[in-house]
Order: structure tokens, then C-alpha cells, then sequence
């Protein structure tokens, strides 16, 4: 049953849509992964036949290279002005993993649930607005359920996570270059780009249990500088190509890596994703990612000591949909983990953004 409703709701999102009345077949429909108002971020009107009244001036084109489409991750720096809410569901079966003097124990199953709050604010700096600064901060909440493992259910805060970036973004494909195009300045393009670099680093723990700290960080994954017993430096490098249209698709790479230092010991980890996505309707897209999470330290402690994290690699499976408006927006995954015993099972994330400024908020 639930396989038919898949294919149910698969079928009605890729069903044609009516033609817009703004529509100009010489021009892109206006439904792009950058477009956040069901209106073309130029407006596709012919330069002889404006909107209105016959007396109308005509409407000027343009494409704008600072909106973006939905990301495949709340991490992301190539994202709009912002404030966010995430929450998320994790189911990890039984497992056995191999400690420091090389023994083997059983990990048991573990259901976490996790909240998150992030606000994300751009700063145009040059370059026609093209180039940005980006600060965001993000506050966690973490709890696995109770029933799992010895003791009491560990719930705390995790780590205040602070980010600064700097974003650039760039037009290519101009639809001028078109034979018989009614665009001869080159202001309407058909592919945007982006490139983002950024710093992070996280406080103290505001709750602190060791052993309760351990076990919400090793159950973290991708996430995990959320909740590591000590402060972590980390960074990114990002790039972002979108068509500009209906139907248009978009890739996404995010390199990553942060350190932390447990005991005089430094863990390193490496998350790295690349996703692709599709923008099926005018408000919405469908994405899929892989993520493979490296860590280099993790392993190396004392046999007298327990290890940060318990796997030096974790696969991971994201299938996620995006629905988008002009002031907010909201988007789901499901990630299922491959490879490693510590992470068998899968994860259920939603989150909602409100946002602020721009063109409906997308800048």
C-alpha cells in the first residue's frame, strides 16, 4: 500500500501544470529552484506587448544570481536570510563495534530525537551584490528515548555552533546568445552559480555528562560537532549550479571537515556530500544526496578510554522533497545509513523556514 502511495504522489507532482498567463514561450516559464513567489524572477513578457495597458512602459528583464533553490542540508552556506526550525527522528538497530585494544562490545539500539534552531543572515558586501557575508548561528537540543541502553534517557543542549562565510554568485548560458532572442542586453540567463567558503566554530558544552555527552555524539554522525565534550573548529567549501526554468535540475557539493580535542587527543571529521535535485513544479523540488563521513583520530586512545566516536566511515542515503512560498518554506528527508555497525538505520528530518528580505526572502 505505502509503495502505491508513493507512486501516487510521484505521479501527481511530475503531472503538467496549467500555463501561467505570464507566460511567453520565447521566455523561460518562471518556475525555476531559485524562485520563491510563483512569478518569474525577470517577467516574461514580450518588450512590444507589456502588461497592462498598451501605454505601459516595458518591463525590464533580469535574472537574479543571489536567489537559490532549496539546499540538500540545513549546514549549507548558500542559503537565504533566515530563521529555522528543524526537528528529527533517528532509529539505529542493535550493533557491535570495536573499542581501543581492539575488543569488540555490543552497541545497543538507540532512538534519539533532535531539535535545532538556526537564524542566517547575508550581507551584501560588492560586486553588484554578487559577492556576500553570511553569519549564522545554531542551537541545538539532543535526547535518546528512553528504553535504550543502561541508565536514564541523556537529554541536553548541545553546542553553539557560530558560522561566517563568504558567498559569491554568478549568471552563464544568457539567452541572448539565442538566435531571434527578444533579449539583446543579456539580463536573463539560464544557469545560476554559486561558490561558498566557510569558518565555524562552536562554545563549550552548556550541559556537560561526559558519558551522557558521548552518546549523543556518537549517534550525531554528520552532525556530530553539535555535541562534542570540547569546543570545535571546523570549515566548508561549497559550489551550486541551477537551471534557470521548469524542470530544471541543480547539483550541490559541500567539502567539509572539523576537529575537536578529547584528552590532549585530536579527532578529526570529514563529512562530505554532493546531491541533485530536480525542480518539479513552480514551489517544488525533489533531491537526492550521498554523504560519506571520514573520521581520522577517532580510534586512537588508551584501551583505559572510551572512543568519541565508535567508526571511522558512515555512507549515508538522503531522498528529500522541498516545498517553497514567498515567505517561508518547508522540506523533508529520509537518510538511510549504510556501511557501519554504529549508524544501521535510518533518519527522518523536517524542517521549516521563515524568510527575510530579498525576493521572497531568497537572498
Amino acid at each position: 500500500m505505502s509503495a502505491r502511495l508513493v507512486i501516487a504522489m510521484i505521479a501527481w507532482l511530475c503531472a503538467p501544470r496549467p500555463a501561467r498567463a505570464d507566460y511567453d514561450s520565447d521566455w523561460r516559464d518562471g518556475c525555476p529552484p531559485g524562485n520563491r513567489e510563483r512569478a518569474a524572477d525577470y517577467l516574461a513578457y514580450s518588450r512590444a506587448h507589456p502588461p497592462g495597458a498598451a501605454a505601459a512602459p516595458a518591463t525590464p528583464y533580469s535574472t537574479d544570481a543571489n536567489q537559490t533553490g532549496p539546499s540538500d542540508g540545513f549546514d549549507s552556506a548558500i542559503i537565504p536570510t533566515r530563521l529555522l526550525v528543524l526537528g528529527d527522528y533517528a532509529h539505529y538497530a542493535d550493533g557491535r563495534i570495536t573499542v581501543p585494544g581492539g575488543d569488540s562490545r555490543d552497541i545497543g539500539r538507540a532512538r534519539l530525537v533532535n531539535v535545532l534552531v538556526q537564524a542566517h543572515l547575508n550581507v551584501p558586501l560588492a560586486l553588484d551584490d554578487q559577492l556576500r557575508l553570511g553569519l549564522t548561528a545554531v542551537a541545538p537540543w539532543a535526547q535518546r528515548l528512553p528504553g535504550d541502553g543502561a541508565g536514564s534517557a541523556p537529554h541536553q543542549f548541545g553546542n553553539i555552533a557560530v558560522m561566517t562565510s563568504l558567498r559569491f554568485g554568478w549568471l552563464s548560458s544568457y539567452l541572448h546568445r539565442r538566435q531571434g532572442s527578444a533579449d539583446p542586453e543579456g539580463d536573463v540567463a539560464a544557469v545560476r552559480h554559486a561558490i561558498a567558503i566557510q569558518g565555524m566554530v562552536t562554545g563549550a558544552p552548556l550541559d556537560y555528562d561526559l558519558a551522557d555527552r558521548l552518546i549523543l555524539a556518537r549517534r550525531s554522525g554528520f552532525e556530530g560537532y553539535l555535541f562534542t565534550p570540547r569546543r570545535s573548529y571546523g570549515g566548508s567549501l561549497e559550489y551550486r549550479a541551477e537551471g534557470v526554468g521548469c524542470y530544471s535540475p541543480f547539483f550541490h557539493l559541500r567539502l567539509s571537515g572539523f576537529g575537536t580535542a578529547t584528552d590532549g587527543r585530536t579527532t578529526l571529521l570529514l563529512p562530505q556530500t554532493v546531491a541533485l535535485g530536480l525542480a518539479v513544479a513552480s514551489d517544488t523540488s525533489v533531491f537526492f544526496q550521498y554523504g560519506l563521513l571520514v573520521t581520522v583520530g577517532a580510534q586512537d586512545q588508551r584501551p583505559d578510554q572510551e572512543p568519541l566516536f565508535v567508526s571511522d566511515a558512515v555512507h549515508r542515503l538522503r531522498v528529500g522533497i522541498a516545498w517553497s512560498f514567498p515567505r517561508w518554506s518547508v522540506s523533508a528527508h529520509l537518510d538511510q545509513f549504510l556501511g557501519n555497525a554504529a549508524y544501521q538505520g535510518t533518519l527522518l528530518t523536517v524542517y521549516m523556514s521563515l524568510h527575510i528580505g530579498g525576493h521572497g526572502g531568497w537572498q
